[in-house]
């Protein structure tokens, strides 16, 4: 499915991760402004609201700020979200898809499925209706809890990216550690 479209227009998400965007976004009477814009007022980190709404809110983003934007709410998910308690980043990466879960409830939402290939590299596949640069900044967000040096994030095969309207994004995730790099 195709970025910024939810595939079941009954799925709500909590307000805690709601509140990514407004932590995230550099002018936050702006941030605001633009969740008020797609019915989204008065957060309250236990309520829930429409997956759509908060999609349409992650577009406007987009379009008013750049990815850089989006890429920062991404990176805030996992301090606002519920997730389950990590130990490295692997283990974290693995338990992105239980996180979104937790986070999500009404209907089908996709999927974050994680393979480890190495010590420190993986593969992530997203089949979600969340944009690239804000599942990435996700990726990020988790490697800023662990000691990487540096997180780097390789698309695979673009021609299947839900920017261009498929399914799904193929990543490979590869990294140094201050372990690795001392080798």
């Amino acid at each position: 499915m195709a970025e910024y479209r939810a595939f079941d227009p009954k799925v709500e998400i909590n307000g805690k991760t709601v509140m990514s965007a407004l932590d995230a976004v550099w002018n936050k009477k702006v941030a605001l402004e633009i969740l008020a814009r797609h019915g989204i007022q008065n957060i309250k980190p236990n309520s829930w609201y429409p997956m759509q709404s908060f999609l349409n809110v992650l577009r406007e983003i987009s379009g008013e700020f750049g990815d850089r934007e989006l890429f920062a709410v991404g990176r805030k998910i996992p301090f606002w979200a519920d997730f389950p308690k990590i130990k490295n980043l692997h283990d974290g990466l693995s338990k992105i898809d239980i996180a979104y879960h937790n986070n999500h409830r009404g209907g089908e939402i996709g999927h974050y499925r994680y393979t480890k290939l190495a010590e420190n590299k993986g593969r992530m596949i997203c089949d979600n209706p969340y944009p690239c640069r804000f599942d990435q900044g996700i990726f990020h967000g988790l490697a800023e809890n662990f000691d990487i040096k540096d997180l780097k994030i390789t698309h695979r095969e673009i021609s299947l990216c839900r920017r261009y309207g498929n399914i799904l994004c193929d990543y490979i995730l590869e990294w140094e550690t201050e372990a690795s790099s001392q080798s």
